[in-house]
Parts: C-alpha cells; sequence; structure tokens
C-alpha cells in the first residue's frame, strides 16, 4: 500500500515539471491569449486549481469587467470631448478692461478650466501669473482670483481675441480669426490703453497681417519692354504670410482725439503646452517687455524702442468706427463661488 507521503511527492514532482519534459500533445491544447508571451510558463487548467494535498477545487476569480474602478477608487472626471462646449457658453469670461489702462494683455481664447472657473488663465498649467511678475506688473505670483480686480489694482486688463472656449486652439479657424480682429481693434480703440501684449505667436501674426492689407503692397518694379519673345508666364507663388516677432511692432493706432496712442507688443504663450519657449526663456521675455512698461509709466514717459519703420495709424485708416464708452454697455458680472480654487501655475490655449 502506498503511503500518503509518497502520493504527495509523485504530485510534487509532476506539478514541477518542465517545458523541455512535456510531450507536444500536452502543449497543443494550451491556449495562448494575445498577451501571453512564448518564454512564459503557462497553466492548463484555467478555470481551477486543484490542492496538491486535498484534493480540493476552487475556481479562480472572474477578470473584472473593462473600465471598472477598484474598491475604494474615486472615479476621474470624463474629460472633456473636443466641441463639447455648449455648456460654457460662446462668451463665458469678463474682460477686465477699463479706460487709459498700462497694459492690456490679449490671449488667442478661453481654455476649459479657465470658462469653467470664469478666471482668465486658470489652468494649473499656465505661467501666466508667473510671467506677470516676473514682468514687475505684480508684487508676486498672484492666483487666478486676483485677476477679477487687476484693472483697479494694478491698472492692466485682459481679453481675448475671441471669446468662445476650445480645450486646443487647434480648433480655431482661420477666418474665425481673421474676423475677430476688428471687433478687438473697436475695444483698443474704445479703451485706449497705452500697450497691448498680445500673449500667442498666432495672436500675434493675425493682427499683424490684418495692418499688413491696411498697409498695402509695395508697387512691382516696372519692367522694360522688349521686341524679343517673351517666354513661358510662369504662375508667381503666393507671398509668404506676415510673420510677428517677439517685442515692439512697426504698428501703433493713433487716438487723435485724445492725443495719444497704443502700442503693440507680442510675447510667446504662457501655455505649458508650448514647448519651443521654455519656462526660464518665457519669463526673461516677460522681463524685457516690463522694462518697456516701466518707460511708459515715468513722468515724463520715456520714448520706448520702436522699430523705425513704426507707422500710426488712425481708426478712419482701419475703417472702424470710434465709439463713445456708455455706462449701460459695460457689462456686469456674476462673481462665481470658486475663491477656494487655488491654481499651481497657467493656455489660455
Amino acid at each position: 500500500m502506498t503511503s500518503p507521503a509518497t502520493l504527495l511527492t509523485d504530485q510534487i514532482s509532476f506539478t514541477r515539471r518542465t517545458r523541455s519534459s512535456a510531450t507536444s500533445a500536452e502543449i497543443q491544447h494550451v491556449s495562448l491569449t494575445s498577451y501571453s508571451r512564448p518564454n512564459k510558463r503557462t497553466r492548463k487548467d484555467c478555470g481551477k486549481v486543484e490542492g496538491a494535498a486535498t484534493g480540493n477545487v476552487t475556481a479562480l476569480a472572474l477578470p473584472k469587467p473593462e473600465g471598472s474602478a477598484p474598491l475604494g477608487a474615486v472615479p476621474k472626471k470624463r474629460r472633456r470631448a473636443k466641441g463639447d462646449y455648449a455648456d460654457l457658453g460662446s462668451d463665458p469670461l469678463t474682460d477686465r478692461i477699463r479706460e487709459e489702462l498700462d497694459v492690456l494683455f490679449c490671449g488667442e481664447n478661453p481654455g476649459i478650466r479657465t470658462a469653467e472657473t470664469q478666471l482668465h488663465y486658470a489652468s494649473p498649467h499656465n505661467h501666466f501669473y508667473k510671467a506677470v511678475h516676473a514682468a514687475g506688473l505684480t508684487p508676486t505670483v498672484l492666483e487666478p482670483s486676483a485677476s477679477r480686480t487687476f484693472p483697479e489694482d494694478y491698472n492692466i486688463g485682459i481679453t481675448n481675441l475671441i471669446p468662445r472656449p476650445t480645450r486646443e486652439a487647434s480648433e480655431l479657424t482661420k477666418a474665425e480669426l481673421e474676423a475677430a480682429v476688428p471687433i478687438f481693434l473697436r475695444k483698443v480703440i474704445k479703451y485706449r490703453p497705452r500697450i497691448v501684449a498680445f500673449i500667442g505667436m498666432k495672436v500675434g501674426d493675425t493682427v499683424a497681417q490684418f495692418f499688413a492689407k491696411v498697409a498695402g503692397t509695395p508697387e512691382s518694379r516696372a519692367t522694360h519692354t522688349s521686341t524679343a519673345p517673351s517666354p513661358a508666364v510662369k504662375k508667381s507663388k503666393r507671398p509668404a504670410p506676415v510673420k510677428a516677432a517677439i517685442g515692439l511692432q512697426d504698428f501703433a493706432l493713433a487716438h487723435t482725439s485724445a492725443g495719444c496712442a497704443t502700442y503693440f507688443y507680442v510675447l510667446p504663450s504662457t501655455s505649458g503646452r508650448v514647448a519651443a519657449y521654455p519656462l526660464p526663456v518665457k519669463l526673461e521675455l516677460y522681463r524685457s517687455f516690463g522694462i518697456e512698461v516701466a518707460k511708459l509709466r515715468s513722468c515724463p514717459p520715456e520714448p520706448l524702442a520702436l522699430p523705425e519703420s513704426t507707422r500710426y495709424y488712425s481708426p478712419e485708416d482701419l475703417g472702424i468706427e470710434v465709439v463713445t464708452i456708455k455706462a449701460e454697455e459695460v457689462k456686469t458680472e456674476e462673481v462665481p463661488q470658486f475663491d477656494s480654487v487655488v491654481a499651481e501655475e497657467t493656455t489660455e490655449l
């Protein structure tokens, strides 16, 4: 009679058999999933495990349904899909603006976090408030809730070229951007800030292209007539679009009735997604901008380092009607309960 210890030894030696000792007949019944590796040990019995000494059969735990969260886990907020912004409205933000500001910052359009909180540059991945502090415009790095009183506290304002929010700037069309420029310039004519700072190269490019169209292109050089047969006419290449460079621009808006002007300055986007300008580089560029603002704030104002080709345009040159400010036109705001929101850093996109 075989002792129980001998049976247990036989079972253990069977279960420890290596792949090299298995027969081809045994291997062909083993099913491998698409995630299995050839050099990984496999199990023939996928539905049960038999105890080596007791012979009891224990059912394996069934896999959890795909997408189910573990017990005790906090469910993550569903990420908003592109174009799913109906609940945010077409103009969720209030412009922080008043007459004769020292600086008016103009972004491309609000981001999702900004629209949800109704606070400018509220994304924790945006460096706007760090950049404004680097420019010397605020005493410290402020939170987004402080933007509500920027005009009253620091004589600086915030607006956007396009009011509707998107998750990515690529969702804005070129036609939409171009159509927004006259509306924005009408706002500049109305409030007469000393300098407008575009936050983002695309905003600067769009406005610079508008002024280039108003200025017109130089006349082509006259060609000499010849009796020789002319060569085949080649299609002329379309001129490259105007690109704005970082710094003061060569166009300014003259407020003839007030005897002053608004200058334009292009800065890189403060969004954390913009990898072309690392944060230290951005902060240095904003420090340079702050130097020009300090010149305007000095008494008497010091001249700016404008390009030699700077041209001043009147509202009539731009075909924009001068609109006076009326008390009933000022947009009022219902302050939402977002004072507890604390941002670590900010896209607008």
